[in-house]
């Protein structure tokens, strides 16, 4: 057996396994990992974005408190676009993605993307959403302009909290705080 068949056969094998998530901790129990998409509690996250656009939502319940802290038994999964991807020198990225993620505790960490196989590893990166300053995280390395990208985050957030609005102002965002957790 050559070297380039040994290359060549891992590479195929990898394909066909799911990617491993060691990144679940973030996610609901019943999140199922394929190739291409991830389903949690039946639901295709690629199939909700296909039909409802990005940003999109999908509260689910956490399923293990202890993951979360038992402060809340939510998860909620925003889906975003990649805008943009440009690196550094330091092997850093610079992500800008089409959600507004100010007002939430993303899990950059155990963010995934959706569409083609995760290979994995992990980069870290600045993330650049709409009307913010970058925030510090960490994304998967092969991520691409184009790309949907699911951020996992802690409680129930509703759509709007996630969705740019451009005609409001900082002081009418502020006033907005009382609808922006969803009362699920």
């Amino acid at each position: 057996m050559t070297l380039l068949h040994t290359i060549l056969s891992a590479r195929l094998l990898r394909n066909r396994i799911p990617a491993a998530t060691p990144r679940a901790h973030g996610w609901p129990m019943d999140t199922v990992h394929t190739r291409e998409d991830v389903l949690v509690g039946g639901h295709s996250l690629l199939g909700l974005a296909t039909t409802r656009g990005t940003p999109a939502v999908l509260i689910h319940p956490a399923g293990h408190p202890e993951r979360t802290g038992g402060s809340d038994a939510y998860v909620t999964l925003v889906i975003t676009r990649v805008l943009a991807v440009a690196g550094d020198t330091r092997g850093a990225l610079h992500v800008r993605v089409d959600g507004d993620m100010t007002e939430v505790t993303p899990d950059w960490a155990g963010s995934t993307v959706l569409g083609r196989p995760d290979a994995g590893s992990r980069a870290p990166a600045s993330i650049e959403t709409i009307g913010a300053a970058p925030l510090p995280g960490e994304v998967p390395q092969e991520i691409q302009a184009g790309d949907l990208l699911v951020v996992p985050c802690a409680g129930t957030i509703a759509l709007a909290t996630v969705r740019h609005h451009p005609a409001t102002t900082p002081n009418e965002r502020n006033s907005m705080e009382t609808w922006t957790r969803c009362a699920k």
